[in-house]
């Protein structure tokens, strides 16, 4: 049976992910993966100017080079993304949509989004997708700007986001040195793992969708047990962009993801 999942609601059902967005008002979708891509034996990397104009604190547009693998038996290729504390990778996935139980599925080329470089034949490597807009032009955009531009065409994937709170929860928290002094200058509260996309002032508290979890400690002591999923958290903002890391982190979330 489907579970229900708040904001971007998805449930992964025999291959399938079963979108209800809360945040626009399409019909409901089921989204499954057709495919994986292959990398071909010798990838080349070549450099993509991607044009973007999301504002940033300092107010002006920004110029992305984005990172390209060969993927065999296609012109689409899978995309690094420019900022390197997103630790995301794009690739070109076909994606069979369908509204609604009798409506006809349709195919498109679609992206999915995951701390791996490689492409998984395994969907629990991905934690999220990429669906293209209604026009034709959007399925040829780089992935890099188009989910900047479009955060709400972005679906997540159960599993692989599923994976992403256990490497947080099991290997950060235990390990990550601002947590612990945190802890460690109050006698008991909540930690938050915060999203680095929006730097804040000492002893501020970051908005609820920059907010990837919350862990408490009593005495000093982080409580690994106490990790509690914040599912106001949002992968991509508008207005500030995707998922951004320590190094430390996306380094762990890397190496999980690659052994999927």
């Amino acid at each position: 049976m489907a579970t229900r999942l708040p904001h971007r609601c998805a449930s992964l059902v025999s291959g399938s992910v079963r979108i209800w967005s809360a945040h626009t008002f399409c019909p409901p979708m089921s989204v499954s993966r057709v495919m994986p891509p292959r990398i071909c034996g010798q990838s080349f990397r070549r450099s993509l100017q991607v044009s973007a104009t999301r504002r940033c604190q300092m107010g002006h547009a920004r110029s992305l080079t984005t990172t390209a693998l060969c993927s065999s038996g296609s012109s689409r290729i899978t995309i690094k993304d420019p900022e390197p504390q997103t630790g995301l990778y794009y690739h070109p996935t076909p994606i069979s949509i369908s509204r609604g139980p009798d409506q006809v599925a349709s195919t498109v080329d679609g992206w999915a989004i995951s701390f791996s470089p490689k492409p998984s034949a395994s969907n629990d490597a991905v934690i999220a997708y990429v669906l293209p807009t209604n026009t034709s032009s959007s399925q040829y955009a780089e992935p890099a700007e188009f989910v900047r531009a479009n955060p709400d065409r972005i679906r997540i994937n159960p599993s692989g986001w599923r994976i992403m709170h256990e490497v947080l929860r099991n290997e950060v928290v235990p390990n990550d040195d601002l947590l612990r002094f945190e802890a460690s200058t109050r006698e008991s509260g909540w930690a938050h793992l915060t999203d680095l996309r929006h730097p804040l002032m000492p002893g501020r508290i970051a908005t609820p969708e920059n907010i990837i979890a919350s862990v408490a400690f009593t005495d000093g002591q982080l409580n690994v047990e106490s990790y509690e999923e914040n599912k106001s958290y949002r992968l991509v903002t508008g207005y500030e962009g995707p998922i951004q890391m320590a190094d430390s982190w996306i380094e762990k979330l890397k190496k999980r993801f690659e052994s999927l």
